[in-house]
């Protein structure tokens, strides 16, 4: 029995080794080559729940490639991103669209960048978008950065109050900076005026402060009067991602107070000259009037320019001023008809240019304007409309009082069914359309479907038991045109389908195919009535599922399994059937066994062995090595099975 076994297994080794076999996989490789060149991106601003919804798109993709993306946000400094998201998907399609909502720290003009990425980091795609935030709109405005007290402020006197040079207060403050930045700032003190080559004093920094005040308390050393001295600062911002310092603005307004004198007695001395402010040689600093002025008269009219009296001159205005010198154009005059022509400028005459006595000056119509009537319709002939007057043409102008001869009439009007089919099993569904062309819209539909069933639809769908109809369709267009159309439709009775049934069996326990198994078992599915193709799936009970009507199967362990399959037809119409099978542990692997046949439920006994090619191929095996066979090895196994002997037996 040993030598027996030893020889199945190396038999099995080597149909294995005989038999080709090809391992399939998938792969899915990017060379980086793959571009997209659209992508855009849609913003809008919910202010209710403070926050933006943007929306991007990224266009001309590869279907089924994976892209890696991501989106930030800056604000007025175009290095400092606020916000990064980086991700990546796999396209459907040459489309893919992601949508999200971010809520923005702090007022200003953000900008919103989206990048596609290939494998490496490499950006193959971008694009940008504006969005405005709270009250502010300036993308070129920069971080600000301010001195104060104001230049005209920092004027200090000494000679009444000289503890002034121990307590100069100077603050410098921020202005357009990006919230969650870190700033840095840098301040030096000069004696003199600019940064260049002066005497540096004190300073400070870089420093982390958003804003800062200094005060100076020890620079009486550097006093004297009118000395001057600037405040230069730098601001820096800590780059985000490098960790670096970033010189975003150096403040080069420089700052610069003076220390002044003290008051001075001035003793005025007498000086002569034209005290009057209204002579064109007035002198400011006389003090006695020589009488020296003089007086301009620009226009010549004899009244120097600073008497003259501003006003209407014009006889003719309604504001005529009588003591007026120099007419200042402020005259008003009166229009009575409200016709744009002063009354004093009016002329009486036929003002319409369609008149035979047209008056090309006349400014008030006095009616006696006459016109021509060449047709004697009884129409003038400046309001003649030219088009067409018959009532029945389609560009009929109702306006129209002489005929052009461009009056154009609509085509027949003609109806065609078009349908998806006419004949099938009842119940059958159609779908119509109205095929119409010609005539005048609007147009009245009527479906007569043959059973009693009417529809105004232009696209109706009908559903038709078994029988022959004929289908009439009539159109009306808005001039009472009316066109037929009829097609006969033919409903067969349905096909007779039997109620799925069948049974399942397996054969008698077999000796393992593969080394290390305990056993193995081949099943069988019958199935009648339905309708074909069918499907079939088999579950072993020991986490193995296989299809087919025919399939043999090993076990590992000997124990009891609950077989189960589920049958399918193509109209999904599906019946189940179980059965439990035991694989015991036999000292002769071919003795007798029984197996079950399941048919709507029932068991009964069958003895059967296996029919699949493994079968076949174990057989061929046998016979290869001088096994001898008496008569057929399946008939023999069977018999077998029903309590015969077996051909292993001699």
């Amino acid at each position: 029995m040993l030598r027996r076994r030893r020889f199945f297994a190396m038999a099995i080794v080597t149909l294995l080794l005989l038999v080709p076999h090809t391992v399939m996989g998938e792969s899915n490789t990017r060379d980086g080559s793959v571009v997209a060149t659209a992508i855009s991106i849609t913003t809008s601003v919910d202010e209710v729940e403070s926050s933006l919804e943007y929306e991007i798109e990224f266009g001309e993709l590869s279907a089924n490639m994976s892209y890696n993306y991501q989106i930030w946000f800056t604000r007025v400094d175009p290095d400092f991103v606020h916000e990064r998201i980086q991700n990546s998907f796999t396209a459907e399609d040459n489309v893919h669209t992601i949508s999200s909502s971010w809520s923005p720290p702090q007022d200003g003009p953000w900008t919103i960048h989206a990048e596609l990425l290939n494998d490496y980091g490499a950006a193959i795609d971008s694009n940008t978008g504006l969005f405005d935030w709270g009250d502010l709109w300036n993308n070129s405005d920069s971080v600000q950065l301010n001195i104060s007290p104001e230049p005209e402020l920092t004027h200090y006197d000494l000679f009444e109050n000289e503890s002034l040079r121990e307590n100069v207060s100077v603050t410098f403050d921020f202005a357009n900076y990006e919230s969650g930045a870190d700033y840095k700032l840098r301040w030096k003190l000069y004696r003199g005026i600019g940064i260049n080559d002066q005497e540096f004093i004190v300073g400070e920094g870089p420093s982390s402060w958003y804003s800062r005040s200094v005060a100076f308390s020890s620079l009486q050393n550097y006093w004297e009067n009118n000395t001057n001295f600037t405040i230069a600062t730098w601001l820096y911002r800590v780059d985000n991602i490098g960790d670096q310092d970033v010189l975003v603005e150096i403040d080069s307004k420089n700052w610069t107070f003076a220390i002044g004198k003290g008051p001075e007695i001035i003793i005025a001395p007498i000086v002569q000259g034209c005290m009057n402010p209204n002579a064109n040689n007035y002198n400011p600093q006389a003090t006695v009037d020589d009488g020296s002025c003089k007086f301009d008269d620009t226009d010549g009219d004899g009244v120097y320019d600073y008497l003259e009296i501003e006003g209407c001159m014009d006889e003719n205005a309604t504001n005529y001023n009588l003591e007026a010198t120099d007419d200042d154009g402020s005259c008003e005059y009166s229009d009575q008809d409200g016709d744009g022509v002063f009354d004093h400028l009016e002329v009486e005459g036929c003002m319409d240019k369609n008149a035979t006595n047209y008056d090309l000056n006349a400014t008030d119509d006095d009616d006696s304007c006459e016109y021509a009537d060449q047709d004697g319709d009884g129409v003038f002939d400046h309001l003649e409309v030219e088009g067409c007057t018959d009532e029945n043409a389609l560009n009929y102008d109702s306006e129209s009082t002489d005929d052009d001869g461009s009056c154009e009439y609509p085509p027949l009007l003609r109806a065609e069914i078009v349908s998806n089919q006419t004949t099938g099993e009842g119940p059958l569904s159609i779908q119509f359309s109205a095929n119409i062309s010609g005539g005048v819209a609007n147009y009245e539909i009527e479906w007569v479907f043959g059973d009693g069933e009417i529809s105004n639809l232009k696209n109706p769908t009908h559903v038709f038991a078994p029988g022959v109809y004929n289908v009439a369709l009539q159109v009306r267009d808005s001039r009472n045109s009316t066109a037929m159309d009829s097609i006969q439709i033919v409903v067969e009775e349905p096909e007779i389908v039997e109620e799925l049934s069948g049974y399942i069996s397996h054969s008698a326990q077999l000796e393992p195919i593969t080394l290390g198994m305990a056993g193995a078992l081949e099943f069988t599915a019958i199935i009648t009535g339905g309708v074909a193709p069918y499907t079939f799936a088999w579950d072993f009970g020991d986490g193995n599922t296989a299809d087919g009507d025919i399939v043999l199967h090993e076990y590992s362990e000997f124990k009891t399994y609950a077989v189960k399959i589920r049958i399918s037809d193509s109209e999904n119409r599906e019946i189940e059937y179980d059965l439990d099978v035991e694989i015991i542990e036999r000292d002769d692997p071919l003795t007798n066994a029984t197996s079950d046949i399941v048919d709507g439920g029932e068991i009964s006994d069958l003895g059967i062995y296996v029919t699949s090619a493994s079968a076949a191929g174990l057989l061929l095996i046998f016979g290869l090595f001088g096994r001898k066979r008496r008569e057929n090895f399946l008939d023999a196994e069977r018999r077998m099975s029903l309590g015969g002997p077996s051909i292993w037996d001699d």
